[in-house]
């Protein structure tokens, strides 16, 4: 139950798997291979398709995961989400790790040649002038509701 509780299904026990969204079996499938509190957790695109409730969810498990001490391994196209749950980042391109830098957005260059786009904030300021921010963790955090 504990489990059901953390991935925020708790509600649907009891009910055929068919009755749930594709984000809820996502959280369900993720939640099943990690019962028996394994202590490498290997996780693939684990957001693709979460709804930003679900999403949210995901993130705090994923933290808890990572103040546990446990290794988790996640392959993700979503990366300006995941740089604050990780302590190492390898990007990859065509099959090979380009960087292990965990600071990767300054390198334009690299994300450029690897297809990955710098994401953009527009955030209003006093004057009415738009600033444009690279940074997607503001945008995560406004999402999740953390500060």
């Amino acid at each position: 139950q504990k489990t059901a509780e953390d991935f925020g299904f708790l509600q649907y026990l009891g009910k055929p798997p068919t009755s749930l969204s594709f984000g809820y079996r996502k959280m369900v499938s993720i939640a099943a291979s990690t019962i028996h509190d394994p202590e490498i957790i290997l996780l693939d695109e684990p957001f693709l398709g979460l709804s930003t409730q679900l999403f949210c969810r995901l993130m705090k498990v994923i933290k808890k995961w990572r103040n546990a001490k446990k290794t988790v391994l996640i392959t993700s196209s979503s990366l300006p989400w995941i740089l604050e749950m990780v302590t190492r980042v390898a990007l990859m391109n065509d099959g090979r790790i380009v960087t292990e830098d965990i600071d990767v957005w300054s390198n334009a260059e690299l994300l450029a040649k690897s297809g990955i786009m710098i994401p953009l904030i527009f955030t209003p300021v006093q004057n009415k002038r738009h600033v444009i921010e690279k940074d997607a963790l503001l945008q995560q955090n406004l999402v999740c509701g953390e500060k």
